[in-house]
């Protein structure tokens, strides 16, 4: 067993993997980024935008943190003929023997070539040492890349960021009975690409106003199909309408979980007035999704000027 000098006393020195533990406790989930967005641009060529990303260490000595304050590009290898395609990845690789892989002490933006296939090509394996910013489908026969091929896989750095939010033309909605109804399958639907950490929470604004009743109870699920009652994949948030008042509510549902990184979903909302008798009318103003991350508190990570090549170093207590 080996027990650490503590973080940081007084004169004391610490070598570099004392402080990728630290970067390791506070982003638990396997790293994550911020900013680093991957974009189509002319051809092959990917643009990777300012960032950070925290990329796990490959021999388990905690994570390190990755920061470019430029615009960078990654050049993806040329089609495969027309009727056979592949899924490449983007990635932040980091090179030192330090971490367990590679030598230089650096890192970079990079790719990986996936293998071809008539259909459903696979995904290639993250290296060891590197992280995941997107998914490519490179279509055989095609001269470029689309932005729509393009799926971001990358988990936030900070799971309070807000990754879509929706506002709607707020038509009016009335319940009165005692039994699960969708909304509105058209317009009151979310669909979102799972992030890395495989989980969202999902919030809506609502404006109610109760009639015909006394202390009304609206309860609101979120379900992954237009049926009502079913498909729940939320558990139910019940909202309070004291004396059939009228007024906003910000309505926050439990996480969607165990979701695959990159694949597309739609959540449906659904709703019934549990208590109160009468009726309910009710707007949904915004919804939005943001990741969920139940490990580690909210909190904002932001880019920095600071060099873009900039390897880990010993620190000194101060």
């Amino acid at each position: 067993m080996t027990r650490y000098q503590p973080q940081w006393l007084q004169s004391l020195q610490y070598p570099a993997s004392v402080d990728r533990f630290l970067i390791g406790a506070e982003f638990p989930a396997g790293g994550g980024c911020s900013g680093c967005a991957v974009t189509a641009t002319t051809g092959m060529v990917l643009n990777v935008s300012v960032g950070q990303v925290v990329v796990p260490s490959a021999n388990g000595t905690g994570s390190v943190l990755c920061t470019s304050d430029a615009v960078e590009t990654v050049t993806l290898d040329p089609a495969e003929p027309s009727g056979s395609n592949r899924v490449d990845l983007v990635i932040c690789q980091v090179s030192s023997v330090d971490i367990g892989a590679g030598t230089g002490d650096t890192w970079q933006f990079a790719k990986v070539k996936g293998t071809p296939a008539p259909s459903n090509p696979a995904v290639p394996a993250t290296p060891a040492g590197a992280y995941a910013l997107a998914r490519v489908t490179v279509t055989g026969g095609s001269a470029a890349v689309t932005q729509g091929a393009i799926v971001r896989v990358a988990g936030s750095l900070n799971p309070g960021q807000i990754l879509a939010s929706t506002r709607i033309a707020n038509p009016t909605y009335s319940i009165a009975a005692a039994s699960f109804a969708v909304i509105d399958a058209t317009n009151v639907r979310l669909t979102f690409t799972a992030p890395g950490s495989g989980s969202v929470a999902l919030r809506s604004q609502v404006l109610y106003g109760g009639t015909g009743g006394t202390n009304q109870r609206v309860t609101i699920m979120w379900s992954s199909a237009a049926t009502a009652g079913a498909n729940a994949i939320t558990d139910n948030i019940q909202t309070d309408l004291p004396n059939s008042s009228s007024g906003y509510r910000l309505v926050d549902n439990p996480a969607w979980q165990n979701l695959t990184p990159g694949q597309s979903y739609t959540a449906y909302m659904q709703w019934l007035l549990t208590t109160g008798g009468g009726s309910v009318a009710m707007q949904v103003r915004r919804y939005s999704y943001r990741p969920s991350l139940s490990k580690r508190k909210d909190r904002p990570c932001q880019t920095t000027n600071n060099s873009h090549r900039q390897a880990p170093t010993p620190r000194k207590g101060p």
